[in-house]
């Protein structure tokens, strides 16, 4: 998983959900959710698309830590924190099937 204060890594034409919705929009987006749900964490999980993912030093995160914290940590100045995952077939899997064929 990659925690990152920008969603801009996703391709094959992929609109990043900050690429849809403007920061003015975001941050009362934030705002809303925080009032109604003032015990629960603005995130937004989006999917790398690329093969590869090239990460700076702050994207690891620990298994340990809560998603609190990363949030207090991580979170975008329009106060959502995203997290951007790659997903790899793993041996076995049902990609794995499909390749056989």
């Amino acid at each position: 998983m990659h925690s990152s204060s920008s969603s801009d890594a996703l391709t094959n034409g992929s609109i990043t959900f900050k690429e849809r919705k403007g920061l003015p929009e975001r941050q009362r987006m934030v705002q809303d959710i925080m009032r109604q749900h003032n015990d629960k964490v603005p995130l937004i999980i989006e999917r790398y698309d690329k093969e590869r993912m090239l990460v700076n030093g702050k994207s690891v995160f620990s298994m340990s830590q809560t998603i609190g914290q990363l949030y207090d940590d991580e979170k975008d100045e329009d106060g959502f924190l995203y997290i951007v995952y790659a997903s790899q077939p793993a041996f076995g899997g049902e990609n794995a099937r499909d390749e056989e064929e």
